[in-house]
């Protein structure tokens, strides 16, 4: 009876062995596999970090080139300011200076004319 029963093990054995030899194969792969997939997720992670640290740069960047631009249009509208006073400034001047030269015309006309009723009135004395 044991050896029926020993026979019988053995025979298990025999149909086992394989199987477990074929399981021992596939867990092998398994954990080869499993390595290979964490190696590829820990460089896609790498990538990733790198990538978000990458958009993080950029978007600081942009957050500068925003502020540059907001600063920038606040001068502009400043300069433009500033021109806007310059150039009413400037227009009044320009009627200042019109209106002198208008009265020194007038004045070098009145001189002119008084001149030649002097040089008349003296070519008349001369005459006479």
């Amino acid at each position: 009876e044991l050896t029926e029963e020993l026979n019988g093990i053995i025979e298990h054995d025999a149909v086992l062995n394989p199987q477990r030899e074929k399981i021992s194969f596939t867990h092998e792969d398994i954990v080869s596999d499993l390595n290979f997939l964490l190696n590829d997720k820990a460089k896609v992670q790498i990538e990733l970090n790198d990538t978000w640290e990458e958009v993080r740069s950029c978007k600081k960047n942009i957050g500068r080139t925003e502020n540059g631009i907001l600063q920038l249009h606040e001068d502009l509208i400043e300069e433009r300011e500033s021109a806007k006073v310059a150039r009413k400034q400037l227009r009044g001047d320009i009627l200042a200076t019109k209106r002198q030269k208008e009265q020194q015309l007038n004045a070098n006309d009145v001189a002119v004319r008084q001149i030649e009723r002097l040089k008349s009135n003296l070519l008349d004395v001369k005459h006479n």
